[in-house]
């Protein structure tokens, strides 16, 4: 249990007044009793605790479990007690000792690490891939499945998707493997630098381990360790011979095809495999009408490659996005085969997607029409426009409409394309586009926390805070102070303490701010040119569980940071934190960024993934406060500041201290305005680096 601003910032206890009486004609001294530290942490095998009560009162001590127990229970003036913490068998857990006299009781919390045995992995954890699979299509809950027990699976990789291989995927954490019947996509902790196509390997399936559908695309084991897979053999790729109607019934996702009586869709012709530098997706069609897709990755190595224009058999990995089935090339040699005379296909008539949701704000979706016959469209709804109602064969049409003029109720436009062609079965399409309730700009309401800087209202500003689930509790995650102008946040506040710095994984979930509409956010998926997407609130600061790391990757928390700056002194620095926040109760961390400064009031941008302006920082900044209940001195509380250029730097952590005073100076914000203001003006002038790790 972490200490709360007013409550603690002063951990001595004392009656707020008492009865003087005179003896030898000098007052008594105040009734008082306070404890030597006011947490412990405990192993699962138990210890014993020594801890000093120091009163000048009677007291009676008792805890709320019985895995506690206190040695004496009772005394009179300051005494040594001894606290005895039994062993744990079980989950982790939490116990309170209570201190109780004439005045407010004190309290020593203990919290106990698990002590709980994982269990024996079954005498038979093997399962075929199918298996596995069914596992998750029986028991996924919004396209997610966590396994009950620990398994073994075994296949070939029939992936590249290597730094050093094809790399014609998104990321280099991802293995594809087979076992002839099935396949599945591995999400792994780190990125492949070992397996390649015909590596034999198994596969560890811990208990616990998620499932799931990524942004509606294959099945994946999500966060699968590396460690966990073995080679145990070679088996090169052969692939299973389909045509382009099995394709679309699905089967074969993860697996290695060969899709016969193929080609590239005519009005693909003369595009290369990657466009414009982005992730692409090129049209393909079967002799009978069949459409689905390649998609191949922006950092595939033959992505500047025209698309062949012949027919064939085409190879590839057969994979799914949202509605599309696609194939993704496994090895340059997949698309040799499309060679033959171009065939003139029978009638067909489709679109891309048929569905669609967007923002609250104006905008318009390019509904993409394919097909070679004659067409017409029309939309239900006045609100939204067409770029064209009719055309002849694959056609970009777009649609377009405004702000949704509700706060409260989301819109629906349906366009139909219809067809007369004889040789169509179906001949009318509806494409659906739902347009969420306009999110207006708004500020939460500000609470009393020690590590938040004055708040004052601004209209470009917004002050947002962020919490998270933890054993059925909402726990604060941090706050910011963001400006839709520049698309920054001024600061992040947080608190730093031990029990934020495990328990899971960086999660690497890049995303949008729900707090903030989306039009007043930078488009962050991938990195901005030049810069790092330096994080304000570290992931490694929010480790506790994947809610709370995730949030951290909101784009709100993200500025343009110096590469070289961001995993240098910088990294150093949020390092040391964490080694200062271990070592006492909480460390109060508020880091910012300078958009211009008194010297140099130019605002210089960057743009962001969508080709809007983000403000570049010109300086960072961390204010941090420390409270360690041990210490008396200004009731436990001791501050620190740095400052830094948004540029290469040399040096040590030190180099860049300043007090907090001076970077209130800076900045204009005044920090830890909640302690006590005796305290707040002897600790913040400090720039002394005693005690911080440095």
């Amino acid at each position: 249990m972490r200490c709360e601003m007013k409550k603690y910032v002063k951990y001595l206890i004392v009656l707020a007044s008492a009865l003087v009486s005179m003896s030898c004609g000098e007052p008594e001294a105040d009734p008082f009793l306070y404890l030597s530290f006011p947490s412990v942490s405990a192993e699962a095998e138990g210890k014993t605790i020594d801890l000093t009560v120091s009163s000048n009162q009677s007291w009676t001590a008792s805890a709320d479990v019985p895995w506690l127990t206190v040695s004496p229970a009772s005394g009179t003036g300051s005494v040594d007690v001894k606290v005895t913490v039994a062993g744990n068998n079980d989950e982790a857990r939490k116990g309170v000792v209570t201190f109780s006299w004439s005045g407010k009781p004190a309290t020593l919390t203990v919290q106990q690490a698990s002590g709980k045995k994982e269990e024996p992995e079954p005498e038979d954890g093997t399962l075929t891939i199918a298996q596995l699979r069914k596992l998750y299509d029986e028991g996924q809950v919004k396209n997610k499945y966590n396994t009950t027990a620990r398994y073994i699976i075994q296949g070939s990789v029939i992936s590249d998707y290597r730094e050093a291989g094809l790399d014609n995927y998104t990321s280099a954490k991802a293995i594809v493997i087979s076992d002839g019947e099935t396949g599945i996509m591995l999400y792994c902790d780190n990125y492949n630098t070992s397996f390649k196509p015909g590596d034999e390997v198994k596969v560890v399936v811990p208990k616990g381990q998620e499932l799931s559908r990524y942004n509606e695309g294959p099945v994946q084991l999500n966060g699968i360790k590396m460690a966990g897979i073995t080679k145990v053999g070679d088996k090169p790729l052969e692939p299973v011979e389909i045509s382009a109607a099995d394709l679309l019934t699905n089967k074969y996702e993860s697996m290695y095809v060969a899709v016969k009586d193929v080609q590239v869709q005519s009005s693909e012709i003369g595009k290369t495999f990657v466009m414009n530098g982005n992730h692409t997706s090129i049209i393909m069609e079967g002799r009978n009408g069949e459409v689905f897709d390649i998609f191949t990755s922006k950092y595939a190595k033959f992505g500047n490659e025209k698309v062949p224009t012949g027919s064939g058999t085409l190879k590839g990995i057969g994979s799914i996005y949202g509605e599309r089935m696609q194939l993704c090339i496994a090895k340059v040699g997949d698309y040799a085969g499309l060679t033959g005379e171009r065939f003139a296909g029978a009638a067909s008539f489709s679109l891309f997607y048929s569905e669609y949701t967007h923002s609250g704000d104006k905008g318009s979706y390019v509904i993409q029409v394919l097909g070679n016959v004659d067409w017409t469209a029309s939309c239900d709804n006045d609100a939204f426009t067409l770029s064209a109602t009719s055309g002849t064969g694959a056609t970009d049409v777009t649609l377009s409409f405004g702000d949704n003029p509700s706060l409260t109720e989301k819109r629906v436009a349906k366009v139909s394309f219809k067809t007369t062609d004889a040789g169509v079965a179906q001949k009318e399409l509806v494409f659906t586009l739902t347009q969420l309730p306009y999110q207006e700009l708004t500020s939460d309401e500000v609470p009393v926390r020690m590590e938040l800087p004055a708040v004052e209202a601004q209209d470009s500003v917004v002050f947002i805070t962020h919490g998270y689930d933890l054993d059925g509790k909402k726990v604060h995650n941090y706050s910011l102070y963001y400006d839709i102008r520049y698309k920054v946040a001024h600061w992040v506040a947080y608190p730093l303490y031990e029990s934020v710095l495990s328990g899971t994984e960086r999660s690497n979930a890049w995303g949008y701010d729900p707090k903030v509409p989306e039009r007043d956010q930078a488009r962050l998926f991938s990195a901005i040119s030049g810069y790092s997407r330096g994080h304000q609130l570290p992931s490694a600061d929010r480790l506790v569980n994947k809610e709370a790391n995730e949030q951290t990757f909101y784009f709100t928390n993200l500025t343009p940071q110096n590469e070289a700056m961001n995993s240098g002194v910088w990294e150093t620095l949020e390092k040391d934190l964490r080694v200062a926040a271990r070592n006492c109760d909480t460390v109060y961390v508020v880091t910012g960024c300078v958009v211009a400064t008194e010297s140099d009031k130019t605002v210089k941008y960057a743009k962001d993934n969508n080709g809007k302006n983000i403000a570049i920082p010109k300086a960072y900044y961390k204010v941090c406060l420390k409270y360690n209940a041990s210490s008396s001195v200004n009731g436990g509380y001791s501050a620190i500041g740095f400052w830094m250029e948004n540029k290469s730097l040399g040096g040590s952590v030190s180099d860049y201290v300043k007090s907090v005073d001076e970077i209130e100076k800076l900045t204009g914000f005044d920090f830890f305005h909640n302690l006590d203001d005796t305290v707040e003006n002897a600790v913040e002038k400090n720039k002394n680096t005693d005690g911080w790790n440095l």
